[in-house]
């Protein structure tokens, strides 16, 4: 990123609202004057909010999410987002370490996963490629390109391979880019490994499991509350994640009535593959954002909260940290925080 636009980025950050103490479920108790902001008090400023009764801005002027943590180091991955004057857009995937506070890298991606090891980075370079970089020494290693492959490429769970989705299906590849070959034919929704030859995903109609070796198909019973009234269909394919011991997952669900009529019914849910037990952990956020949900250990995650006030410049959304019942352990990033490089 060129230093306008990173000193671009800190100005708006420095401006922008930070939070305050936390509470069970939600972010806790601001200081004035955000006494009418979304992030704290959990309620709409209002659905129709102007004197020409339109619907209000519910884009996010700062949004840090995605968060992922190095094995090696304990370095931050995460996508940084900056709606920006005069229409720009700045995205990008940051690389900081929170003990020194220090930024250390930007790379203009869409997505990152960090390896097993926490030594390699996978990104998400668009145009049906993807890009694998040491992060210790700043080098690009692997390009890969291939026809119609679709976002959020994959590591295998031993790092010896990169998993991608495309329109034939769910494909393997080594990280040199050779020896690419499908796993799973004619897959309809987005596919991860869980183990040497079960896969999982979510297609219209909900959680399926893959067998790679027989290619059956099968759709186990995870009985949800409302279940008939929430829609698979408009998970993202970066809104879900498996916890680290694979047994569950936490995904993003909205309702079949939108963000506003189906709020109550739709949030952030955990699957768990063992029992065969789906409950939500958190309520649906008002504006239909998303929590984006990363796992950091097995009864902790990272999710994104959008906080929305009446200054355009304070709406954004900065990553907490949560338990499996959704209580706020701690607020993780803040908008002041310096995650470019100059």
């Amino acid at each position: 990123m060129k230093n306008s636009t990173a000193s671009i980025l800190l100005c708006v950050a420095l401006v922008l609202a930070g939070c305050g103490e936390k509470s069970p479920n939600m972010p806790g108790d601001p200081d004035p004057p955000f006494v009418e902001d979304t992030c704290y008090n959990d309620d709409p400023l209002t659905y129709l909010d102007s004197a020409q009764q339109q619907w209000p801005s519910m884009h996010v002027q700062y949004e840090i999410s995605r968060i992922e943590i190095s094995a090696a180091t304990g370095w931050w991955s995460g996508v940084g987002r900056l709606a920006g004057w005069s229409a720009l857009h700045q995205e990008g995937v940051f690389i900081y370490d929170p003990q020194a506070h220090a930024p250390i890298w930007f790379l203009p991606k869409y997505i990152a996963h960090w390896s097993p090891d926490g030594a390699l980075l996978l990104c998400d370079n668009g145009f049906y490629s993807f890009e694998i970089y040491d992060v210790a020494t700043r080098s690009l290693l692997h390009h890969l390109q291939f026809e119609n492959a679709v976002g959020d490429p994959r590591w295998s769970f031993d790092g010896k391979y990169v998993y991608y989705n495309s329109a034939g299906g769910l494909w393997r590849v080594k990280l040199d880019g050779k020896e690419a070959m499908r796993v799973v034919p004619g897959a309809k929704g987005r596919i991860r490994e869980l183990d040497d030859t079960r896969f999982v995903g979510f297609d219209g109609q909900g959680l399926f499991f893959v067998d790679s070796r027989s290619g059956e198909w099968i759709r186990d019973d995870f009985p949800l509350i409302d279940g008939d009234l929430l829609s698979y269909a408009g998970i993202d394919e970066l809104a879900w994640d498996i916890s680290p011991d694979r047994t569950r997952i936490l995904v993003d669900i909205g309702s079949k009535f939108g963000f506003i009529e189906g709020r109550e019914i739709g949030g952030l849910f955990l699957f768990d593959l063992e029992q065969k037990t789906a409950r939500k952990v958190l309520p649906q956020q008002y504006w239909g954002s998303l929590y984006w949900p990363r796992w950091i250990s097995n009864d902790r995650f990272y999710g994104s909260y959008f906080c929305r006030t009446r200054t355009p410049g304070r709406m954004l959304s900065m990553v907490w940290e949560y338990d499996l019942d959704g209580t706020v352990i701690r607020q993780v990033t803040f908008p002041w925080m310096h995650l470019y490089p100059k």
